[in-house]
């Protein structure tokens, strides 16, 4: 049995990787470290049978190690290993590098029933070639969640997970919005499940969308984010808004939630 666990665990993430993590674990290396000598290997990694491109400057050395040794996004990966179909259209947004969008892909019985938003046109070239790389059909969309303007001011706050319309560092920019309500009438999904990491967007995204939402989004995974205006206030007024609405959380990994619409599981139910 642990020799068939090793096996599972070598297609899955790699020798490269449990080597890293046994150079952590056994303190040989700290995350930084781990980064750098990733960086020497060829700048790649592998997660959850998706291989990850790292070659982009806004990725930093720590990002890497967390890569290697497999924490990234740790927590969204479980919760979409447990409960996101594979049968529903996903809208994803904040795809960053792309990682999540490459595992939840791979998921799909559809592969082109699947939308990805990223902001920062700095990562597009990584995000891309991830996509490529893993033979995904996700099409990915250069924008911004906003509203009342045609653009909105993006700060990239050097890094590929720091980027924000609150967090004023780094280079900013002039990037197109959108709004959900319009990403999925461009691909004509009508009931799709949401993937929200969008670095505190989230509590504009409910406060101007939640009708919308309520009625077309079936599932969400939305991590919350504390570093806004709004502070920890702004991330629990998204949670009970979606809750009041009719979405319950069937699980949570600290400000990490999965929700399911109460009313359209109960209207699959009776079809």
């Amino acid at each position: 049995m642990k020799f068939m666990n090793f096996l599972k665990a070598i297609r899955s993430i790699g020798m490269k990787a449990i080597l890293f993590r046994w150079l952590y674990i056994s303190k040989l290396m700290n995350l930084k470290q781990l980064g750098k000598l990733a960086e020497q290997l060829g700048n790649n990694a592998r997660l959850d049978d998706a291989d990850i491109s790292m070659d982009n400057q806004l990725i930093g050395v720590d990002i890497k190690g967390e890569i290697m040794v497999g924490w990234y996004e740790y927590q969204e990966r479980q919760l979409i290993q447990k409960y996101l179909p594979n049968d529903e259209p996903v809208i994803e947004l904040g795809a960053s590098i792309g990682t999540v969008a490459c595992i939840v892909n791979r998921r799909l019985t559809s592969r082109d029933r699947h939308v990805v938003v990223e902001a920062n046109p700095d990562l597009m070239p990584i995000l891309k070639k991830n996509r490529d790389m893993n033979r995904c059909q996700f099409k990915v969309i250069e924008a911004a969640i906003g509203y009342g303007s045609t653009y909105i001011t993006f700060f990239s706050n050097e890094g590929s997970l720091t980027g924000s319309i609150y967090q004023s560092g780094g280079k900013f920019m002039e990037i197109p919005a959108i709004t959900l309500q319009s990403i999925a009438a461009n691909v004509g999904f009508n009931h799709f499940n949401l993937i929200c990491d969008i670095e505190g967007s989230e509590i504009g995204l409910i406060d101007h969308e939640l009708t919308f939402i309520s009625e077309h989004v079936g599932l969400i995974l939305m991590e919350t984010h504390y570093l806004t205006p709004y502070g920890e206030d702004g991330m629990r007024s998204v949670i009970e808004n979606l809750q009041k609405s009719g979405f319950e959380v069937i699980d949570r990994i600290h400000n990490n939630y999965f929700l399911r619409n109460r009313a359209l599981a109960a209207s699959n139910l009776q079809k």
